[in-house]
């Protein structure tokens, strides 16, 4: 049976509910009847605009095909039924059709989160994708048995000895492949194309004489900067510079896993460096941080905040339109993971997609500690939604535990006065 390209079928589906609400409001002849429809016209035409952009993901796709022939007109009548007033911005449109998607059909987006297996080659080598994160538990989803396997994931919690074990080649969601390049026809041969990477990668990584390098580069680095209270900054940009921060990652990883046992390195610190497929080598010795392993844990804590926070910097690229529907220019968009807030890249829009592009690879290349990635609308949208959310979140519980604090203190005060005194 021949898939389904729900992506194609929703877009051919609403267009032609789209004309033929249209047209059956011009064989109508009623100019009330059309100005009455004046909302339901405008944002029915966005929601057109939307599903025939790049603002949605596949799995909104799939669930809306379940409504094919019908498509706009329910989401008009959910989205009005819900309030909503057309924005005249994609991003808020595409939020709603997603959360009415999510509403309706969770067994879609139940099975989107499960555990994919896209085939092995000829050398037995299986290929899957553990959106949930690659656990102990997750490995009972592997029923093909092969040689060898390539597991995509968000995370990893298994350790190099497990993953050794069951000859397992991790690739990381976002750092050694993104996550839309598993969501395709061409999912197995990106994830071939990301282990060639990988290894090539490692076999960089596993130059003794540059790790070592880098290992006293850091250890001069904290022996100058630690007063014995605490750790200076700045001084790890210059190692940064001068080694690479893949190389800085590595060996600190490489320290970890070397001395799990020492418990002045945080778990969590434990947890990441596990993630790191270091080649077993008696060598992996000359290139472990030899100084205090409480002040190292700082430091790695410093690094890693580098990588995730400003050394990576999220974006999509938009199309610009004025208040008729009109480009104006081509912008990128970027994701503020501190509030969640959406912000320019650039300062101005740029005219053409093409030098849009070009700046940005520019950028990239005056930058080779940074990670420009990037995300298509929805992706960047849902991080900004869900950065926002969990900052909700803590702000509530903070103030419901304010709350608590002034019920139980007024509480206790209300019954000392109530006490009666017995001579």
């Amino acid at each position: 049976m021949e898939e389904v390209n729900y992506r194609q079928a929703v877009r051919g589906s609403v267009n032609k509910e789209f004309e033929d609400f249209k047209q059956t409001l011009l064989a109508s002849n009623d100019t009330q009847k059309v100005f009455d429809a004046a909302l339901e016209i405008n944002t029915k035409r966005e929601l057109l605009d939307v599903l025939d952009g790049d603002y949605i993901s596949a799995t909104e796709y799939r669930a809306l095909y379940q409504e094919r022939d019908e498509i706009l007109k329910n989401l008009y009548d959910g989205l009005c039924a819900e309030n909503y007033v057309p924005a005249n911005n994609e991003y808020v449109l595409a939020e709603a059709i997603t959360m009415y998607c999510k509403d309706r059909y969770a067994d879609i987006y139940e099975e989107e989160n499960a555990t994919r297996y896209f085939g092995k080659d000829e050398t037995d080598i299986g290929y899957y994708y553990m959106p949930k994160g690659l656990t102990s538990q997750a490995l009972h989803d592997i029923k093909e048995p092969c040689e060898y396997y390539v597991i995509a994931s968000p995370v990893c919690c298994l350790s190099p000895e497990i993953k050794a074990k069951h000859r397992i080649t991790f690739l990381k969601i976002d750092r050694d492949i993104e996550e839309r390049e598993l969501k395709i026809d061409m999912a197995k041969s990106n994830m071939e194309r990301a282990v060639v990477a990988l290894i090539e990668k490692e076999r960089d990584m596993t130059n003794l004489p540059n790790n070592i390098a880098c290992k006293l580069s850091i250890e001069k680095g904290i022996k100058e900067n630690y007063d014995g209270l605490r750790l200076g900054k700045d001084f790890e940009e210059d190692i940064i510079r001068e080694h690479g921060i893949d190389r800085v990652l590595y060996v600190l990883a490489n320290t970890i896993q070397q001395k799990q046992w020492d418990g002045r390195f945080s778990s969590d610190n434990k947890k990441w460096a596990r993630e790191y497929q270091i080649p077993e080598d008696t060598l992996n010795r000359c290139f472990v941080v030899e100084s205090h392993p409480a002040v190292v844990d700082g430091f790695i804590n410093r690094i890693r905040k580098m990588e995730q926070g400003k050394s990576k910097i999220y974006f999509t690229k938009i199309e610009e339109k004025d208040d008729y529907g009109e480009t104006v220019g081509y912008s990128a968009v970027t994701v503020n993971e501190n509030d969640g807030y959406l912000y320019n890249l650039l300062d101005n829009p740029f005219p053409t997609m093409e030098k849009l592009t070009g700046k940005i690879n520019a950028l990239r290349a005056e930058h080779p500690t940074n990670f420009f990635i990037e995300k298509s609308p929805t992706e960047l949208l849902a991080m900004s939604n869900i950065i926002q959310r969990e900052k909700r979140a803590i702000a509530q519980q903070k103030d419901a535990n304010k709350k608590e604090f002034a019920k139980k203190w007024k509480q206790d005060n209300t019954d000392k006065k109530g006490e009666i005194e017995i001579e």
